[in-house]
């Protein structure tokens, strides 16, 4: 999905992350340096989630200032597209990354409840183009088996597995 992107991603940053729009590209530190693939992919995800918002993609507002309002609605947005995806992919999701944008994300719900609303309708889009970023990549991929396993492929290349899902105390699903 990341490569699928377009998007440029460089490692060239110590200890943040972060799309810059523009120059279309995401910084990350390097993949060592984070705790867990996991974690990697989770944060990578999430920026991508910004890079979805560039005009050639989905077209959201990013010219908002660090700390201000819109500045926190995009975070909101792809803070909630990341943890769609995260459990869609089953790789799991580190709220404790983006924990310092809660209280301006509270200011933002007591100033207009409905924003929850618009903020789910973008990550439910935003999860959309990042997940639809593979289905365009599996005919590609498919292509490239070898000639047995492609004769097999067009039986399974529309079925995805089930979503894994992470168990939480009494067997619910989160």
């Amino acid at each position: 999905m990341l490569k699928a992107s377009g998007v440029e991603i460089r490692h060239d940053q110590a200890d943040r992350a972060f799309y810059r729009p523009a120059t279309d590209k995401i910084h990350l530190p390097p993949r060592d340096s984070f705790k867990s693939a996991d974690s990697f992919y989770s944060t990578a995800l999430h920026e991508l989630g910004h890079a979805s918002g560039h005009p050639s993609r989905l077209d959201r507002d990013l010219a908002h200032p660090f700390g201000s309002v819109g500045y926190a609605k995009e975070e909101l947005r792809a803070e909630i597209a990341s943890r769609m995806i995260g459990d869609q992919l089953g790789i799991g999701h580190d709220p404790g990354q983006h924990a310092a944008y809660v209280k301006s994300w509270v200011q933002i719900l007591k100033d207009d409840p409905k924003e929850i609303l618009r903020a789910s309708r973008d990550a439910d889009k935003i999860t959309g183009y990042v997940m639809d970023l593979e289905k365009e990549r599996a005919p590609a991929a498919i292509e490239k088996l070898p000639q047995i396993e492609r004769q097999a492929a067009p039986e399974v290349a529309g079925k995805a597995p089930a979503p894994q899902r992470a168990r939480i105390a009494g067997g619910r699903e989160r």
